[in-house]
């Protein structure tokens, strides 16, 4: 990325003082952007793009030109919405950081104002992330490889996802595919037959079913097979598949934490599908995680921290979860 020199005297000596206790220590999260913001690092003086998912240390500078906007997540459950022409000096917390307007005026923010009572929703660090990407658990190398759901939901329709790696040399072709689920009592509850590309992410939500939450958790096993490859009624078999529904108390827990996010006046609707993806990572829900951070738009099009946090979360989905960590690690280069 292009880094341009940027000298602001004044701000880098008041943020270098700040950034003297704990330097690079994240303090917030860029949730959402508008335009093309720019963040200063007053160490090095250079100024890079700001993206959405971009992490905030102590002593950041973060700049508005004329047309762009930011809105920012403070650990601390503060909310900021940065406006054209503002600077936002980075303290160690909310109440510690300045924000200047276009006239030059500097002035504290007042936290309290805008807060959230989650704290700390984070992303997963960097480093964390680049273990996944260099080294992939082993998968279901050929064939049609379920992915997700797994482990933990909370959605009463999950999305089904599976990968056709048979033909991954050719161009997509359609296919007929059947997808089976069974209950923890080795009952068959829903066996039908799917359209589906090859060598494409195929996402497919059961028509009429609901996985309705109860007292206590429910596990089902599901997978998907190739039309005319799939068991036959009656025949004694395993699904690669795993899913947990979550019980009712833990739903409503999770419900309300995405519930006050989406009732948050200030946060645009990109900070409000990107909060739910990491309050519901946060709970461990991993594959509603995933659909929601799909919600902000195509891989081609989300910024790398998004890609990165998509990877980690697929890794979390166990050994075919990481095939789309293969994937992820191609795009992100």
């Amino acid at each position: 990325m292009k880094k341009i020199i940027y000298f602001l005297p004044v701000l880098i000596l008041f943020a270098i003082s700040f950034a003297s206790d704990a330097p690079g220590v994240p303090v917030a999260l860029v949730t959402g952007i508008e335009g093309s913001p720019m963040i200063i690092n007053p160490a090095t003086q250079t100024e890079t793009a700001l993206e959405q998912g971009s992490m905030l240390s102590e002593g950041d500078i973060v700049s508005m030109d004329d047309d762009s906007k930011a809105t920012i997540y403070f650990m601390d459950g503060e909310i900021v919405n940065l406006m054209p022409k503002q600077k936002l000096i980075v303290g160690k917390e909310s109440s510690a950081s300045r924000l200047e307007d276009g006239s030059g005026q500097s002035f504290a923010l007042q936290a309290g104002l805008n807060n959230l009572s989650r704290k700390n929703v984070n992303l997963t660090a960097k480093n964390d992330i680049d273990k996944e990407l260099s080294s992939p658990a082993s998968f279901r190398a050929e064939g049609v490889i379920p992915i997700a759901p797994a482990g933990l939901i909370i959605s009463e329709r999950p999305e089904f996802t599976w990968f056709d790696s048979s033909y991954t040399e050719v161009t997509p072709v359609e296919k007929q595919y059947v997808l089976l689920v069974m209950d923890s009592k080795n009952n068959e509850i829903f066996r039908g037959t799917v359209k589906g590309m090859t060598n494409t992410l195929v996402k497919f939500t059961i028509p009429d079913l609901l996985f309705k939450q109860t007292d206590a958790k429910q596990r089902f096993k599901w997978d998907v097979y190739p039309l005319g490859k799939e068991p036959k009624l009656g025949a004694n078999y395993d699904l690669a598949g795993v899913m947990i529904v979550a019980d009712k108390k833990f739903t409503s827990e999770v419900n309300a934490a995405i519930a006050e996010i989406n009732s948050h006046k200030i946060l645009d609707e990109q900070s409000k599908l990107f909060m739910a993806g990491l309050i519901l990572k946060d709970f461990k829900c991993y594959s509603d995680a995933i659909i929601a951070l799909n919600q902000l738009g195509s891989d081609s099009k989300v910024s790398d921290s998004i890609l990165r946090q998509k990877a980690w979360l697929y890794a979390r989905l166990g050994a075919n979860g990481s095939f789309m960590v293969k994937k992820y690690a191609a795009l992100l280069g």
